[in-house]
């Protein structure tokens, strides 16, 4: 992801900036302070395996970083995406009009720690998609790590129900057997296993390291609505090398647009 220093000015936010993802292939408008998108948007996208027309959700989408990296890769997905906070979700409509993708990007302001039937007036499928996508808020709600900027601490700090709402709105949406895909802190696993729980199984996990010598900060899960099949903890990737400069896979991921075959992955 690279950013341009163009700043513009928005009814709702004060100033943008206008950044290039998947190696200028997307360009998208994102507040200059507080919730931005970066390599973790573009990591959990790549993650996702989809073949033939489906339909994914992207729970708490920003300003559409994740949808867009998916519909860009996916031609054949259409994506509807939900965030709670209206000026992004009005930056991410125009995002996926600015990148032509409005017609497979679908995004709607709401709550999904609420309550289900106001989604669904909105448009919110029961057991509608096939995939289901989240890059929730790392931090707990009494967290001495919050940030001091509201915008910020609202992308980043859980409200109310904490990621097992979360988890319980992306269980409704998705359909029997459909695919969840999450990104996470690596040290909040046991709060997203718990989550998972009798939600969705035949989970898989893939850590993803800093360098080589220094454990996972991050953790990308899938997991099947409805399985019972056992946890995999899969061999992860590793982003930088020691001199700092992106690896080889992680840079065709970040640049390019590659996919992350998770499930290729699991058969290995």
């Amino acid at each position: 992801m690279t950013s341009a220093p163009t700043r513009m000015s928005d009814d709702h936010i004060e100033s943008l900036t206008d950044d290039a993802f998947l190696g200028g292939a997307l360009h998208l408008l994102q507040p200059l302070k507080g919730a931005r998108a970066g390599t973790d948007a573009v990591m959990l996208a790549a993650s996702v395996a989809a073949d033939g027309p489906v339909r994914a959700l992207e729970a708490g989408c920003g300003v559409g970083a994740v949808a867009l990296c998916l519909a860009w890769r996916l031609p054949r997905l259409h994506v509807t995406g939900v965030e709670i906070d209206a000026a992004l979700s009005e930056l991410a409509r125009r995002n996926a009009a600015s990148n032509g993708l409005s017609d497979r990007v679908e995004i709607i302001n709401g709550d999904v720690t609420g309550p289900f039937p106001a989604l669904e007036a909105k448009g919110i499928r029961r057991e509608g998609y096939e995939h289901v996508v989240a890059n929730p808020p790392y931090l707990p709600a009494k967290s001495a790590r919050a940030p001091g900027n509201a915008d910020k601490r609202r992308a980043h700090v859980m409200t109310r129900g904490g990621l097992d709402a979360w988890v319980r709105f992306l269980a409704t949406c998705a359909r029997p057997r459909g695919r969840l895909w999450m990104i996470h802190r690596a040290d909040a696993l046991p709060a997203v296993l718990a989550a998972l729980e009798g939600r969705f199984g035949g989970v898989r996990l893939f850590p993803l390291f800093p360098r080589a010598d220094a454990p996972a900060t991050r953790i990308i899960i899938s997991a099947t609505k409805g399985s019972r099949a056992a946890l995999q903890m899969l061999p992860g990737l590793t982003l930088h090398r020691p001199d700092g400069r992106y690896t080889d896979t992680a840079e065709a991921l970040l640049r390019y647009g590659a996919a992350l075959p998770l499930d290729e992955a699991a058969e290995q």
